[in-house]
């Protein structure tokens, strides 16, 4: 028989289970937070050689009992990764009594009274999986596997892992009871277990959580042996046949090897026992404080090859910890004005959201220059580099995609209803959901919305997202409601159906979008057109299904999208009926720009020619726009009205708002800004493509400035002039005189002098309420 073992790829299973605390409070929490540190501190070397510790200390009523107890699977070195993580959890249950914390890896208990030889208690309870299989076949081999791990577990340890298969359908298992009870005592409580277990069926995966044992099955293996086929006898023998191996030849090497790993180990084991009671008896928050210089030699100095990425929070790194775990560290781009502690207690409420479709929060640490945050590393990395590359997107087949989908809604599903503080994220999209080695989806970036900013500094009041997946009533009135959630969870979910970006969506029917795209296909029951080509089709029904789920998830009014927890429900389960959905937003403005010839009536004063009004994401200019003609584009993008004046002979080309950014002049121009007013314009830019020196020009240029809450001009440059609210009277002009042919060349000196003439006219309306914004602007102008 052969065996392989692959070290590199260890799972200690910290997906959390289950968390419960107790409702009774201790009288003196600061003695309990000394008790619990001195005990985990013990605990640490029990549990790496036994996989099991217990210990209490104190004085009643405030005495302490702590139990710990890795699934007999895991390696010494999994085992003690697995209790460094499930430790620092207990904590947050505090000043009540205590609590249980259940990994699928290993287990840990605190009480104010000794619950060592408690089999069964109130608090237990399942979790069955929201996937069925209705199948004869997969209830046959569960009940063989529960049945035989019921059997086999008392007498082996308190541990079974069992996997059977009939008609070719498998079924795997694990049972463990905890060390400190009785054969007798493991009996009763595996039997609960068991017969709770057994009605899940038909769920494709369960858990059962005693006092005193775990029961798992699955139709999938998750247990961490040598590719499931062989029995736990035979995993254990051989594990202990290496570990007598390893044993002697350690031996022989020498006394001095052990204990110079020993000392090593011990240095270790005090520098996490002073974090720990730091972090316990000083700073009383729920989550780790790094040290900056543990954070700088996992990154190598921040070294550029550790560098994943950089998005609207800050730069994100790779990084490794002393005990080989792999972390994601976050540089947060946050202005010092702001104080360190108003930081930590967003940071406290982030740390108490522990589900297994979120990624984890490990820490952060504070400097006087940075502040960074420490979540887990998912080695996959971020959806969209899968999702949207042509040769990554085949990995994900549709039941992988139906699974992140479905933790995707999972997720949010906590965060919005289950969560101690209710966050709504603001910004779901593919880039911010990870996936690990098993494409298993988890969340990021909840709970730093209001650390959004793309100045770089703290913003607790601007809207934050990306344009595409925003709900409109929330770009259009900042009405934040978990349903702007939802909404951008239908994009994402008819971006997994299709396999196309939205925001980089093309159709030669030029007025729609992804979303609006996939609803008329499903109107008129041409769904297959849509799906991702490189995708098999298994269950057409099912893609259409979900289809549907997404549509209602991007309808436009906000009432009638359904909440997270319907979503997770409708995706669970098949005989919920699902509505049929209605328009999504601007459905209807969209589709008027492919027959409307002009807005004159709208506005009949405002301009010498047409006005064109357009919203949201990419653009097309109308192919009978005339020599002249202003466009307006109104992108309601965080507040702030765009104006582009179309002065390129082409009438097909392509204006992406999301790529105009000051600092890329290869693509634009970008001439001026103003901050935010009080008449709730945040600013404007005027934007010229300067990738060609040939511009229209008639004798005068119109440009407009317009509030973002409305497509209605306040106030215009050349053209027709319009009076304001004091009835100040405001025009300026650029005149050229046109060659044969209605072209002429300008220079970047023309354009300067147009654009000072605008700045300086707005600049006026802002002047008195905001005195230094005109400073800024002009010391702007004149330097430029």
């Amino acid at each position: 028989m052969a065996f392989s073992i692959n070290l590199l790829h260890a799972d200690p299973r910290t997906d959390l289970v289950i968390q419960t605390c107790g409702k009774v409070r201790v009288q003196n929490v600061s003695n309990y937070f000394k008790y619990y540190s001195s005990i985990t501190d013990y605990m640490q070397d029990e549990i790496y050689r036994n996989k099991f510790a217990f210990k209490d200390t104190g004085e009643p009523p405030d005495r302490l009992y702590v139990l710990a107890q890795c699934m007999d699977d895991l390696t010494n070195d999994e085992c003690a990764m697995c209790f460094a993580q499930i430790s620092t959890l207990i904590p947050s249950c505090f000043p009540s009594t205590g609590g249980r914390v259940y990994f699928d890896g290993c287990f840990i208990r605190a009480e104010n009274y000794s619950f060592y030889r408690e089999a069964l208690a109130q608090e237990d309870t399942k979790r069955c999986s929201g996937i069925v299989n209705k199948g004869q076949e997969f209830s046959v081999a569960v009940n063989e596997v529960l049945s035989k791990m019921l059997l086999k577990a008392p007498s082996f340890r308190g541990f079974a892992s069992k996997h059977e298969t009939s008609n070719g359908i498998s079924a795997y298992g694990m049972a463990n009871c905890w060390k400190i009870l009785d054969h007798d005592l493991c009996s009763i409580c595996l039997s609960e277990a068991v017969a709770s277990a057994l009605s899940c069926i038909p769920s494709t995966e369960a858990r059962v959580l005693n006092a005193g044992c775990f029961v798992r099955y699955s139709d999938a293996s998750f247990a961490n042996d040598s590719n499931g086929e062989y029995s736990k006898e035979e995993v254990f023998s051989y594990i202990t046949y290496i570990m007598g191996v390893v044993l002697i030849s350690v031996l022989a090497i020498g006394i001095g090897i052990c204990v110079g790993k020993l000392t090593y180990r011990r240095k270790i084991r005090l520098k996490q026992s002073k974090e720990t009671e730091d972090l316990l008896l000083e700073e009383r928050v729920q989550y780790m404080q790094f040290k900056y210089a543990t954070l700088d030699t996992a990154t190598e100095s921040f070294s550029e090859t550790n560098r994943l990425g950089c998005g609207g929070f800050g730069e994100v790194f790779k990084g490794t910890l002393p005990d080989g775990r792999e972390i994601a560290i976050k540089r947060l781009y946050i202005s010092r004005k702001f104080q360190v502690q108003e930081i930590r207690n967003e940071m406290e409420i982030i740390g108490r959201a522990q589900h297994k479709n979120l990624v984890r929060f490990l820490g952060c640490c504070f400097t006087s220059i940075d502040s960074f945050l420490v979540y887990e590393y998912l080695a996959n990395r971020s959806l969209d580099l899968i999702l949207f590359d042509p040769a990554k997107k085949k990995e994900l087949d549709w039941k992988r995609r139906f699974l992140i989908i479905e933790g995707t809604a999972e997720g949010l599903e906590y965060l919005h209803k289950y969560c101690q503080v209710r966050i709504i994220h603001r910004d779901i999209k593919a880039s911010n959901v990870l996936l690990d080695l098993r494409h298993r989806p988890k969340i990021s970036d909840f709970g730093l919305a209001r650390f959004y900013s793309c100045d770089q500094s703290l913003v607790n009041t601007a809207i934050a997202g990306t344009l595409g997946y925003m709900a409109p009533e929330y770009i259009a009135k900042g009405r934040l409601t978990e349903k702007v959630d939802v909404y951008s969870f239908g994009v994402l979910v008819i971006e997994m159906i299709t396999g196309v970006q939205n925001n980089k969506y093309q159709s030669e029917k030029t007025y729609e979008t992804l979303v609006t795209c996939a609803w008329k296909h499903f109107q008129s029951n041409k769904v297959q057109e849509i799906i991702d080509t490189s995708m098999t089709i298994e269950d057409a029904e099912e893609i259409e299904r979900v289809v549907q789920i997404g549509l209602l998830c991007t309808q436009e009014s906000p009432n009638l999208r359904p909440t997270t927890t319907e979503v997770v429900q409708m995706l669970r389960k098949k005989d919920v009926e699902l509505s049929s959905p209605s328009k999504p937003p601007f459905t209807d403005e969209l589709m008027e720009l492919h027959y409307l010839g002009s807005l004159d009536q709208q506005h009949p004063s405002t301009f010498g020619k047409k006005m064109w009004g357009y919203v949201s994401g990419t653009y097309m200019i109308p192919k009978n726009i005339e020599e002249g003609d202003t466009v307006l584009i109104d992108t309601w993008e965080a507040n702030n009205a765009k104006i582009i004046t179309w002065i390129n002979n082409s009438v097909e080309h392509l204006i992406e708002l999301t790529e105009l950014k000051p600092q890329a002049m290869s693509i634009s121009s970008f001439i001026g800004q103003l901050p935010h007013s009080s008449s709730g314009v945040s600013h404007f830019e005027w934007v010229l493509d300067s990738s060609t020196s040939h511009y229209i020009s008639p004798n005068s240029l119109s440009f407009t400035y317009v509030s973002p809450l409305s497509s209605i001009p306040i106030m215009t440059a050349g053209g027709t002039p319009i009076p304001l609210a004091d009835g100040t009277i405001h025009q300026t002009s650029c005149t050229d005189t046109p060659k044969q042919n209605g072209v002429t060349e300008r220079k970047h000196r023309d354009i300067i002098e147009t654009a000072r003439s605008l700045l300086l006219s707005a600049l006026f309306l802002n002047a008195v309420s905001y005195p230094l914004d005109l400073l800024f602007v002009f010391f702007w102008v004149i330097v430029k």
